[in-house]
């Protein structure tokens, strides 16, 4: 599978770096960076320039990756068809970094109830599309993009920034644009579930304009339609009445308004069988309306009022921009978008995919103690030259990201083909087994394992052949000769 993405390298001395670095994050057991590669593959101690100037080199970028990695995802992996359409999730993560030189560090607020993390941090924000692949019920997200959305709005106006990925749009704006660039890659129509924070009038906007260019193109209508969740202050209209013949004005665009949350009681509720994400199947009742939403824009969506267990017998609201979606597939839809946190779960703790160090000198400091309103550090640079390295070390980060991606979507691809009672099931203890299946962490340590053998010289695979040229010798590391002033270097042992 690694061998389908050569064609987004245009150099082969690259691609072999990059399936080492992919190998690597996939073996490795911390993330301290680049240097957790290298213990984790026993490289010699020059490989770590070699992977640091793989993503910094010109023979690949992050688009052209992903681009190979849709078409990847596509013809191996058993994705999820719901309702014609592939199933896309989109969500943002916040990744905390103590880097006071990092591009695109900022004071972030923790929307998270749980009470392990702050209320404020200083990180990256990320935003992330992953798809829906398995079966209804026991579905992976395999994810497919995770870039950073923030942090770098002050430079969206330097030379390059085209190339790098940096834009000036909301992370609102900028997620459903990965959802649809994602789907072309794909090739598919698609439902993309959101969070309730995406129900926005920017959103819709954005998708109408998409799914207009997408009908241009010859993808049909409806390319993608989001199904979200409505705050509990939700409002909208009923649909416009015709205007009688012979009566001059311009036809109304929206009826009468609809508080949601006041005419609850005068719904008509209907009992519903639904599979409410690991819980399995539960009866709902669910009431629909056909409203019209979204201030200037008034785009028809369909509302669905879910009573239940699954959220303490309050009333959820949730909204989908396709009207041909019943309550129970609006339902179903919308409750498979929780896998995507589990995928968050697996990049930061398992995968360690977050565990970049990429900086630059020429970068201002970040001040802690900025007070609010202080102009971004970003545009005190003027230099075109510390332009160059703080863009190079910004994609350096995307680049590093790109990498993580897809060695945890190919872990996941690895756990689709694997039977529930095959060798990887046996490979380690697990006090509570997943049924049906092998966890994503226990493919990742079986994987290790086998690695392990393979750097021993018991496969014959290039690419195994390439990371047994670059390792240590039975020696082992030696330290730093006294006096050698190279920067960094490990003497390799004799």
């Amino acid at each position: 599978m690694l061998g389908q993405l050569s064609r987004a390298f245009s150099r082969h001395a690259t691609f072999s770096w990059f399936a080492t670095f992919v190998v690597g994050l996939i073996c490795r057991t911390d993330e301290l960076g680049i240097s957790s590669v290298v213990r984790a593959l026993r490289l010699d101690a020059n490989s770590y320039d070699s992977l640091d100037h793989m993503l910094h080199s010109t023979a690949w970028s992050a688009a052209g990756l992903r681009r190979a990695w849709y078409a990847l995802v596509a013809r191996t992996s058993r994705l999820f068809v719901y309702a014609g359409r592939y199933v896309l999730v989109s969500d943002g993560c916040k990744v905390a970094k103590e880097g006071v030189r990092m591009p695109g560090v900022k004071l972030l607020h923790q929307e998270s109830e749980t009470v392990s993390k702050p209320e404020f941090v200083f990180g990256h924000m990320f935003g992330a599309v992953g798809v829906m692949a398995g079966e209804l019920g026991r579905c992976l997200c395999v994810p497919l993009k995770v870039n950073m959305q923030d942090g770098m709005r002050a430079a969206a106006g330097w030379d390059g920034t085209d190339r790098v990925g940096v834009s000036a749009e909301s992370h609102v704006v900028q997620s459903v644009r990965c959802a649809f660039e994602a789907a072309r890659g794909l090739g598919r129509r698609c439902l993309l579930a959101m969070d309730r924070y995406f129900l926005t009038v920017p959103a819709l906007r954005t998708l109408a304009e998409l799914n207009e260019r997408a009908e241009f193109d010859g993808l049909g209508a409806g390319f993608v339609h989001v199904v979200t969740k409505a705050k509990g202050n939700f409002v909208a209209y009923l649909p416009p009445r015709p205007r009688p013949k012979g009566t001059r004005g311009r036809p109304p665009k929206k009826g009468p308004k609809v508080v949601v949350s006041k005419v609850l009681g005068s719904l008509v509720y209907e009992p519903v069988e639904a599979i409410v994400g690991a819980e399995g199947k539960r009866w709902l009742h669910a009431a629909t309306l056909d409203l019209v939403w979204g201030k200037g824009l008034w785009v028809p969506v369909r509302v669905v009022v879910v009573l239940g267990p699954p959220w303490g017998g309050r009333a959820q609201i949730l909204v989908t921009t396709d009207r041909t979606l019943s309550a129970r597939q609006v339902i179903e839809v919308y409750c498979s978008r929780w896998k995507i946190e589990c995928t968050f779960r697996d990049m930061k703790v398992d995968l360690c995919g977050f565990g970049y160090r990429h900086w630059s000198k020429a970068m201002p400091r970040l001040d802690r103690f900025a007070p609010k309103g202080a102009p971004d550090r970003l545009e005190a640079v003027d230099d075109p030259h510390d332009r160059e390295l703080i863009l190079g070390s910004y994609e350096a980060t995307e680049r590093h990201v790109a990498v993580a991606v897809v060695a945890l979507g190919l872990v996941m691809i690895l756990v689709q083909s694997e039977p529930a009672n095959g060798d990887v099931a046996y490979a380690e203890f697990s006090r509570t087994p997943k049924a049906g299946a092998v966890s994503v962490g226990t493919m990742r340590r079986y994987l290790r394992d086998r690695v392990s053998e393979a750097v021993a010289g018991l496969v014959s695979e290039p690419m195994m052949r390439f990371i047994r040229e670059h390792a240590v010798g039975e020696g082992g590391y030696a330290p730093k000769a006294k006096g050698d002033g190279a920067k960094g270097a490990q003497v390799r042992a004799a």
